[in-house]
């Protein structure tokens, strides 16, 4: 078990001693005045608030595990990478999500609480829908990158984001997607 409320005490104890040490005062009265300050509650720091969050039932599959286990999605494994590090075990909740979407073709709505994977829920089935289609796109040619009013001649235009609510998904998720093998 944590200590969060002694943890509180003595990260404020120590803000308290920090400001003692940093910034002396010559005269005591002052220290006296300063120490009634700090004392108030809320000053240097608020009252702890503890989140209670659950620990989430593990599916016991790995990206590698769940791709094998969806027949024809095989390449999800590449493409979620970055999202899954190998080694990492899917919620039970994402690889249902996942089974859902990919074995049934059923739409999802995943209710579940703060760092539960909801998001990822929503991104697997779509990573490996897409790992499913690219199995029968012909190869793209090689183009040479030109830059045209900051928009790269290469971009397909369905990647291009106008709406402003979608200019925070590619900083959001880039990372995401950002595979060095395939740049």
């Amino acid at each position: 078990m944590h200590d969060v409320i002694g943890a509180y005490q003595r990260i404020d104890h120590i803000y308290k001693l920090y400001i003692r040490s940093a910034f002396p005062m010559r005269y005591r009265v002052l220290a006296e005045e300063r120490e009634k300050i700090l004392s108030r509650p809320g000053l240097l720091s608020q009252p702890r608030l503890i989140e209670p969050v659950p620990v989430y039932k593990s599916s016991g599959k790995n990206l590698i595990k769940a791709a094998q286990d969806l027949p024809g999605y095989e390449d999800l494994v590449s493409l979620g990478q970055t999202l899954f590090p190998s080694g990492l075990e899917l919620y039970q909740h994402q690889w249902e999500s996942l089974e859902a979407v990919c074995k049934n073709g059923q739409d999802i709505v995943v209710t579940t609480g703060t760092g539960s994977g909801k998001t990822e829920c929503f991104l697997l089935p779509l990573l490996a829908q897409l790992a499913k289609e690219s199995q029968s796109w012909e190869e793209c040619p090689l183009h040479q990158q030109t830059n045209i009013g900051g928009i790269s001649k290469s971009t397909p235009p369905n990647l291009l984001f106008h709406n402003g609510t979608t200019q925070n998904v590619p900083k959001q998720f880039g990372h995401w997607f950002y595979i060095p093998s395939m740049h």
